[in-house]
């Protein structure tokens, strides 16, 4: 079975903690978690189902400024998570600037193994369309990009397909496996923005895993 869809979410408080549920399939086999902190960035981590989650390493967190405010995004990923109906919950150690701590929750499935990271690159600067690139290193991969700008909606453009947004930032996808360089782009106002783009790799049960990459253009 290819890595599919499992299923996806979205959460916003105005405090230091937000909590989303979701509910998981029996084949789901990877679950991530990005969020949006607005003003100094204090996020303390996430959990699923009560388990730490690990943030993606090199380009995560990533910061811009927007109205003279700072900004941050973080994605975070946990393998073989608890299937069924549990909460996802980000906390941090102070109340984000005026309005919200957005959360954003989804899960892929297959029968088969993920390797992940597998990929990976981020950056921040202003205008639209945003674009990322990147090139998977992995077979049957799927890319991602998280993306906050904080002034209006931001939509899906060339290369992406929106799974959630909300408060000036959304979570994309590829819809379905991508090969060689690929880029994803999301058209916003016209703002300062940051991006974090990923790739998740399928892996065959019995098959080799592929080396894990960590590259990217961003800062």
């Amino acid at each position: 079975m290819p890595l599919a869809r499992d299923t996806s979410g979205k959460a916003s408080t105005t405090g230091t903690s937000t909590t989303l549920s979701l509910t998981l399939g029996v084949n789901a086999k990877i679950i991530f978690a990005a969020v949006a902190m607005r003003g100094v960035d204090q996020v303390t981590g996430v959990t699923w189902d009560g388990v730490s989650m690990t943030e993606l390493p090199t380009h995560s967190p990533k910061t811009f400024v927007y109205s003279l405010s700072t900004y941050t995004i973080h994605v975070y990923f946990l393998l073989a998570p608890a299937t069924g109906t549990h909460n996802l919950v980000v906390t941090a150690s102070s109340n984000p600037l005026s309005v919200d701590l957005d959360l954003y929750g989804w899960s892929m499935a297959t029968v088969d193994g993920v390797n992940f990271p597998d990929n990976s690159t981020s950056n921040s600067s202003s205008g639209s369309p945003a674009t990322l690139t990147l090139t998977p290193v992995g077979s049957g991969t799927w890319t991602f990009y998280f993306i906050s700008n904080e002034d209006g909606a931001v939509a899906a453009s060339t290369g992406s397909n929106l799974l959630q947004n909300q408060h000036g930032s959304g979570i994309f996808d590829s819809n379905g496996v991508v090969t060689g360089s690929v880029s994803m782009s999301v058209t916003l106002n016209n703002a300062t923005w940051a991006g974090i783009m990923f790739s998740l790799a399928n892996v065959v049960a019995g098959g080799a895993k592929p080396t894990r990459m960590m590259t990217g253009m961003g800062m």
